[in-house]
């Protein structure tokens, strides 16, 4: 058991949960696996290498939900349950400010990833994969239900 002196006396917090309870391996469990999750996950696995480190990490992902990797925005829920954030400020993925903690791995935001997908918006403001000349593409203050936040964190 970790007790609180002793982490907070701690100068590099990831280094002492990475640390090897055996010279073979370390052991890790994540519970909940919405955004902050998986943004836990990727900024943890990043920087590891097997080799250089010396040791396996043994992850146990925890997600309680109907729907994992999704977290509260189940891609069931009904469309018109909206993000309370515009799709161009939602990614999963780090960029050039994440300084000095491993390799950064790229890929779309939430605007990017609709977009590629073929996701746009209908006159009647729901968001479907059409090719509808009477669409429009997904703009970057757009606000998109929950659902489709859903299906992002599931594809990432």
């Amino acid at each position: 058991m970790l007790s609180r002196t002793r982490l907070s006396r701690e100068k590099n917090l990831w280094a002492f949960l990475l640390r090897p309870v055996c010279p073979e391996s370390a052991k890790l469990a994540i519970v909940g696996l919405g955004p902050r999750g998986l943004g836990i996950l990727e900024r943890l696995t990043a920087p590891y290498d097997r080799h250089k480190h010396n040791y396996d990490i043994d992850l146990y992902l925890i997600d309680p939900g109907f729907h994992p990797r999704q977290g509260t925005h189940s891609s069931k829920q009904n469309a018109h349950l909206l993000i309370n954030t515009v799709a161009c400020q939602i990614t999963m993925f780090g960029d050039d400010t994440v300084k000095n903690y491993g390799p950064l791995r790229t890929g779309p935001g939430l605007l990017k990833w609709t977009n590629q997908r073929g996701y746009r918006r209908m006159p009647n403001n729901q968001y479907l994969i059409t090719t509808d000349k009477a669409s429009e593409e997904i703009q970057e203050n757009d606000y998109l239900p929950r659902s489709i936040l859903g299906e992002y964190l599931k594809w990432v």
